[in-house]
């Protein structure tokens, strides 16, 4: 018998079923280190935006176009759920995968955000999954802490 949920089951497949769990390591330029849950989709690990907000940008929300502006120092990053490219400060990027809502969380590109935020070196390591990024910076003032 064909029941409503299951229909629901394939209509709104869930995001385990396309990505699998990773974790994201980080370390700040100021000597900061932190760890978050990442998802890995198409062969491209992704993590919360919150990431850019944590490093002291402010965001602005678009629910009408599901676009998410981060604002900060001297800093600027619009992406759109969606969409294979954003704007980092006034230039067109590609992301290397598109932007997705998952859990009320918007999670974008890791390579990206390591971009933004003026990472230098990135690793993954299959085995464990864990992709780690170093040299993060932040924006909290006029100066990387």
């Amino acid at each position: 018998m064909f029941t409503p949920i299951l229909l629901l089951l394939f209509l709104f497949p869930a995001i385990s079923s396309a990505a699998t769990h990773a974790s994201f390591i980080y370390y700040v330029a100021n000597g900061g280190k932190g760890t978050v849950p990442a998802l890995v989709k198409s062969g491209t690990t992704f993590v919360p935006a919150s990431l850019l907000e944590e490093a002291g940008l402010q965001v602005a929300w678009d629910k009408a176009d599901l676009r998410a502006k981060y604002v900060g120092w001297e800093k600027t990053v619009v992406v759109t759920v969606g969409s294979k490219t954003a704007v980092l400060d006034g230039k067109t990027v590609q992301l290397g995968g598109a932007p997705f809502r998952y859990k009320e969380q918007l999670y974008l590109p890791a390579r990206f955000v390591v971009q933004a935020l003026e990472g230098q070196t990135v690793s993954w390591d299959a085995a464990h999954a864990v992709y780690t990024a170093k040299g993060l910076g932040t924006f909290l003032s006029q100066c990387h802490l």
